[in-house]
């Protein structure tokens, strides 16, 4: 299965279903999980919680179920929170987006500095993939995102 991860401050709902949408339409059956639930191609299941990122044993149940039914792409909405907590180890990433870093959380992350180096995790893990075809698309008009474009290597990296 082809994962994507979306992380950022806003816009990660968005930019998911917007992703899961084109995929599922272009390319074949796929997952979307996030804050709103569970979309497996056009067929909502309700979340199994509130967060945006579920627990580990939550997210390879649901994962494998998409895959049961035909998924080939999942795409995940990614928080700090979930990176920090570990809960998408296990995961192999093919590629992250991220939207933007503006300042919140900062009662769990205490820095800007700590918060991004949390939303940075993600990236990590696509890097650990060492795929051929691995990606990150960054916004070069966030200073968190231009760094990450400047410093990360990936096969493939698009800033918007």
């Amino acid at each position: 299965m082809v994962v994507i991860g979306v992380t950022g401050t806003d816009g990660k709902t968005t930019t998911s279903s917007l992703i899961h949408h084109i995929i599922h339409t272009c390319l074949g059956k796929s997952v979307f999980i996030g804050t709103t639930g569970i979309l497996i191609g056009k067929e909502w299941m309700h979340g199994v919680t509130k967060m945006t990122s579920y627990d580990p044993m939550q997210l390879q149940s649901i994962l494998s179920k998409a895959r049961k039914e035909g998924c080939k792409y999942a795409v995940l909405e990614v928080s700090s929170h979930g990176l920090e907590q570990k809960r998408f180890n296990g995961i192999t990433f093919d590629g992250a987006v991220l939207t933007n870093i503006t300042p919140e959380h900062l009662d769990y992350h205490k820095t800007m500095d700590n918060y991004a180096k949390a939303k940075q995790k993600l990236f990590h893990l696509v890097e650990q993939n060492r795929s051929s075809t691995t990606f990150a698309i960054l916004p070069q008009e966030d200073a968190w995102g231009e760094q990450r474009y400047k410093t990360m290597n990936f096969p493939t990296k698009l800033s918007y």
